[in-house]
Formats: C-alpha cells, sequence, structure tokens
C-alpha cells in the first residue's frame, strides 16, 4: 500500500509540474498578463514552489532533521500565498467581467465584500483560538481561507446567472476549476481534523489530484481561450429604447405621485 500511494504521489507531483510549464509558456505566448495578471503570477509562482517541493516531498524530512522547519514553513507559506493569489484572481475576473453593468457592479462589489469581511474574521478568529496548536492552526486556516473561496466564487457565478450577465469561457472556466479545487480542499481538511494524515495519505493524494485537474482546466481555458477578448454587453437597441422611454417616464412619474400622496397622509 505504501509503495502504490509513493508511485501515485510521484505521478501526480510529476503531471502537476507537467501542466504548469505549458500553462506557463502559452499565457505568457498570449501576452495574458494584459488581461489575467494574477492568473499570470499564480501561475509563475506555482512553477517555482514545484521543483523543489517535487523533490524534497516525496523525501519526507524527519521531524529531527535541521532544516525540517524551514521545509514546512515554506510548504505553508507558499500555500497560502497561492490561496491568496487565487483570491485575487476572483476580484479581478469579477471586475472585469462587471465593468459594462455599473449597477450590478456596485451590489455585487457589496455583496462580495461583506462576505469576505465576515469569512475572513472567522478565519482569523479560529485561528486566534488554535494559535497554540500548529497542526490544527494550519489546517482550520486553510479550511477557513478555503471555505472564503468557495463561497465567494459560488457567489459570483450566482450573480452571473441570476443577472444573465455574458461571462466569457476563459474566465467561467478559470473560476469552475477554482471552485472545484476549493470546494474539494473544504471537504478534505474537514475530514484531516479528525485523522493523523502523513504526507502520502490518501487524502493528501486526492488533494493533489484537484490541483492537477484545476490547473488542466486552466490549460484548456487558456489554450483555447486566452487569445479572446471580452465581449461588451447586449445593449437595448435605440429603436427599442425610443418605444419604451416614455411608458418607463409615465410608470415612473406614476409611481412618484402615489409616494407623494402617502407621504402627505
Amino acid at each position: 500500500m505504501d509503495f502504490i500511494t509513493y508511485v501515485l504521489g510521484w505521478l501526480v507531483a510529476i503531471s502537476a509540474a507537467i501542466v504548469l510549464v505549458p500553462l506557463l509558456v502559452i499565457a505568457l505566448h498570449r501576452n495574458l498578463f494584459q488581461k489575467m495578471k494574477f492568473l499570470v503570477i499564480y501561475v509563475i509562482v506555482a512553477n517555482l514552489e514545484t521543483v523543489p517541493f517535487l523533490w524534497i516531498g516525496q523525501r519526507p524530512l524527519p521531524l529531527t532533521h535541521p532544516r525540517f522547519f524551514l521545509y514546512f514553513y515554506s510548504y505553508w507559506i507558499s500555500a497560502f500565498v497561492l490561496s491568496f493569489l487565487r483570491l485575487l484572481i476572483i476580484i479581478e475576473i469579477c471586475e472585469r467581467i462587471l465593468v459594462g453593468y455599473p449597477a450590478i457592479r456596485s451590489f455585487a462589489w457589496r455583496i462580495l465584500i461583506g462576505l469576505a469581511m465576515v469569512l475572513f474574521s472567522g478565519t482569523a478568529y479560529y485561528s486566534a483560538r488554535n494559535a497554540h496548536h500548529l497542526r490544527t492552526l494550519i489546517t482550520m486556516g486553510q479550511q477557513a481561507t478555503d471555505t472564503s473561496l468557495a463561497v465567494l466564487l459560488l457567489t459570483l457565478l450566482g450573480i452571473g446567472v441570476y443577472y444573465r450577465i455574458r461571462v466569457p469561457p476563459l474566465y467561467k472556466l478559470v473560476l469552475i476549476g477554482s471552485c472545484i479545487y476549493s470546494t474539494e480542499q473544504l471537504v478534505t481538511n474537514r475530514v484531516d481534523r479528525y485523522l493523523s494524515a502523513s504526507t502520502n495519505f490518501p487524502l493528501d493524494l486526492v488533494q493533489r489530484f484537484a490541483y492537477v485537474g484545476m490547473l488542466s482546466i486552466w490549460l484548456w481555458a487558456v489554450w483555447r481561450w486566452g487569445k479572446s477578448s471580452t465581449p461588451p454587453p447586449d445593449l437595448v437597441s435605440q429603436a427599442t429604447y425610443d418605444e419604451l422611454s416614455p411608458q418607463i417616464h409615465d410608470r415612473l412619474r406614476e409611481l412618484n405621485d402615489k409616494l407623494a400622496k402617502l407621504i402627505q397622509r
């Protein structure tokens, strides 16, 4: 069982490296930095992280090794940096797809900022409660972060569906890939709280498979739609506007008259 888990761990790690390199090359070749700079930064950081952790991760250092805590803290700091970059990717996509919808943009930002404040306040609270226990602190912090990302992603996608906003396939697939990975992280970290998991535990392999899956979705999206531009929002034709404008004006005036009568009472 240990040998099979070890081999699967190697395969997943190599798969991540195989996907990350062409993803970075295609993103740079198609000048994706102008549209999604945080996605490009994420891929660069992930590439820089993959090589050393691919080498060290398959040769676990004992707790007594002088470089154990250097590796330990480096690994989790890089994980939180990548999580923060995924949050910035969400914010950037939200800004780009809602730029043509000022009213919806203002409404969506208020909802997302409110949710973010509540969720990340909860993250800070649970982290402070478990500051004395390092493993629980990291697990709870990562779980709370992934919960926040998953909720924000689902909220953004829900706003897009409700208001029938045209989301380009590139942005949609990036959001879907991130949502799948955050949801998987949330579930496995929740289970991991009650189990003593080693670096080659099956739950860890599930997380790695989900990570490779997210990167594969991103690679497909960047390769297929990396050059496409964001379509403008659908606008009402001038003829339709001229036809409906007087009716809207009359209804608003009627509503204003009714409100005035209510106030006078």
